[in-house]
């Protein structure tokens, strides 16, 4: 998460953005000192404890416009806080940058709101500034600005790679669109997208699909590195809608599968970045990118050193008398257990965090939750039961946890993810209050959370 190294460097870097300052804060061992009270056609899960509404009781249909008062509100800071005349999402919690994922956020709460205007607006930002790669339709997922305390225009993108979970909300954005407003163009647009995240990031190895959270940067030697939390469910259904080919179908099941499996630490949760080894020899023109994007091997120097380390030794026991030296004999190689199949990476943050928040988010708006799969969320905020906070993070190797208490887009996605566990129908729930200060991150969790209560997708 905080390593730089090639191209998938700057994405650690966004994502170790989002990680809460250690600055200022306690860290506790948890449960010390604590007060604890190609088919034809793709169909739509409809998912345990889901509102039957459809697209909610405010009768809104697919795009909207009628949304309930609380998400109108929210939508409307949402655009006026975060949304550049020009149609640039700012994130202004972390040096006013732009990425390809608050772009897909607020082209989908546009489409939700019926915000045909504001929708066109990011859309055009969106295709003129990050969708620039020369070989494919994937967006740039990182933007800068010219200074880091403005939230103008002006700016460069800094890192071409692209960001998969970015792509598929735009693509699924496109699709929405062009089901409340008739365009055909948005259509064309989001098949272009959905076309090359399954050409340049989806692979198949032991036969599972895995997506790679970019095209490049995410492959080791017999292994990737995955997000969990970029299966965006509901989209990657609905672009299994959009084009009627099965892969997307078994991308989403696989994806919910892996998730399910990667559990760590106390609580068994899924981490930020998951390392996923597998069996099966990659085609020629898929290896590994270890020399490109960092991963480690020994250096030069360290070889050396070892290399006259071994000549000292020989030379000591020459010293003392070759002519009575003996060989000793080779000592057998030690057995070594077997690598887990699913293990944390090295060089990425062992967590569950700001990106992993989503995964319960994205498997109840999904309909993909399920009594195991909700399970460790429930487990780990329940613990916390009558503490004056609720965790947002926790390291999965130590088990220790931030003790501040969540913003409210957290905050909305524990009332989600218990109604869900309770079976109790999504529609019922309350979201926390939105204040004006929550940030840009708090603000699109709060607003897909909000999204996910109605069943709109």
């Amino acid at each position: 998460m905080t390593r730089a190294g090639g191209a998938s460097g700057g994405r650690h870097g966004r994502e170790g953005s989002r990680h809460p300052s250690r600055r200022g804060l306690l860290r506790l061992a948890a449960g010390v000192g604590i007060g604890v009270a190609g088919c034809t056609t793709v169909r739509p899960r409809r998912a345990e404890g889901l509102s039957q509404t459809g697209s909610g009781s405010s009768g809104g249909g697919p795009g909207g416009g009628t949304r309930p008062a609380d998400w109108m509100a929210g939508w409307r800071q949402f655009r006026d806080r975060f949304i550049t005349p020009a149609g640039r999402v700012v994130d202004v919690a972390n040096k006013s940058v732009s990425h390809s994922e608050g772009q897909g956020y607020a082209m989908l709460f546009a489409v939700a709101a019926g915000d045909r205007k504001t929708f066109d607006r990011v859309w055009g930002w969106t295709r003129a500034t990050l969708q620039t790669r020369p070989d494919d339709a994937l967006l740039s997922w990182r933007w800068v600005p010219d200074t880091s305390d403005n939230g103008g225009d002006a700016g460069r993108v800094d890192d071409p790679n692209n960001a998969t979970d970015g792509d598929l909300l735009v693509a699924w954005a496109l699709a929405r669109a062009e089901a409340v407003w008739s365009d055909p163009g948005y259509r064309d647009s989001a098949e272009r997208l959905a076309a090359d995240v399954l050409r340049l990031t989806v692979l198949e190895r032991d036969g599972v699909l895995m997506m790679l959270p970019g095209a490049h940067g995410f492959r080791r030697e017999g292994a990737v590195i995955l997000n969990p939390s970029y299966y965006v469910f509901p989209a990657i259904d609905a672009l299994g809608m959009l084009t009627g080919a099965v892969i997307w179908q078994r991308l989403s099941s696989d994806g919910a599968d892996l998730i399910e499996a990667a559990r760590f630490g106390r609580w068994k949760l899924p981490p930020d970045w998951l390392l996923v080894r597998y069996q099966e020899a990659d085609p020629p023109g898929e290896e590994a990118e270890a020399t490109k994007d960092g991963a480690e091997t020994m250096d030069a120097d360290d070889g050396a050193e070892a290399g006259s380390e071994g000549d000292e030794a020989d030379t000591e026991a020459g010293a003392e008398g070759a002519s009575q030296a003996q060989p000793d004999p080779k000592p057998e190689p030690e057995a070594t257990e077997p690598k887990p199949r699913l293990d944390l990476p090295e060089g990425f943050e062992p967590a569950f965090g700001f990106n992993a928040i989503r995964i319960p988010l994205n498997l109840v708006w999904g309909g993909r939750q399920t009594r195991s799969r909700l399970k460790p969320y429930i487990d780990f905020w329940g613990h916390f039961k009558g503490a004056n906070f609720t965790p947002s993070w926790t390291d999965l190797t130590k088990d220790t946890v931030t003790v501040y208490d969540s913003n409210p887009g957290f905050q909305a996605i524990f009332m989600l993810t218990n109604a869900a566990w309770n079976n109790r129908a999504l529609a019922s729930v309350s979201l926390p209050v939105l204040g004006e200060g929550a940030d840009y991150y708090a603000s699109a969790l709060w607003l897909q959370a909000g999204l996910a209560r109605e069943g709109w997708a």
